[in-house]
């Protein structure tokens, strides 16, 4: 029950951002764009089928009449184990329509892992924590929904689906929203 109702919120929120009209940022005065902003979302790991709560500071520089920018993103993942990530994203908006965005960051993320084992048998059990440093990529698709004041947007709401490559080999899969606030 709890998975169809976070289906259902999933898509309805999709639905409300597809609805959006675009109208283009390149009508601003200013020549340079600075996103600020937050992602909040859902971080599942494909293989052991754990599942966790992502968190994530982001940051985007980038030119009014360029498609293209460059940031620094901030990550935090909640789990069975935690994640601490820096990547350095870099973002392509208005593929094929004038919201959606793609974002490819590669970076290096810190993992601390707690295993419970025992020594031998009618043994106490004791924790150990295994902290591991490793390269990721990610991958994001994201639909970008303008919130204006006046004629200039000033907020912008951006449900992602994204996917991690760890060198582990492990591929994390991540869905959330990002609200980032314009500063020109």
């Amino acid at each position: 029950m709890k998975t169809l109702y976070s289906v259902i919120i999933i898509l309805l929120f999709f639905g409300i951002s597809l609805k959006a009209q675009f109208r283009p940022i390149d009508t601003l005065t200013g020549k340079v764009v600075h996103y600020t902003g937050v992602y909040a979302g859902a971080a599942s790991i494909l293989e052991d089928k754990l599942f966790g709560f992502s968190l994530h500071g982001e940051y985007e520089y980038r030119m009014v009449k360029s498609s293209f920018g460059f940031g620094l993103a901030l990550q935090m993942l909640f789990s069975d184990m935690t994640e601490i990530g820096v990547g350095f994203p870099v973002y392509w908006h208005g593929i094929t329509s004038m919201n959606l965005r793609f974002s490819l960051t590669p970076g290096v993320t810190i993992t601390k892992r707690v295993i419970y084992s025992r020594i031998g048998p009618g043994t106490s059990e004791f924790e150990e924590t295994k902290n591991t440093t490793n390269f990721f990529v990610r991958a994001g698709l994201g639909w970008e929904t303008f919130i204006y004041r006046d004629a200039d947007p000033v907020l912008v709401l951006t449900p992602i689906l994204s996917f991690d490559i760890i060198s582990e080999s492990e591929v994390y899969m991540g869905i959330g929203a990002s609200l980032s606030w314009i500063i020109y």
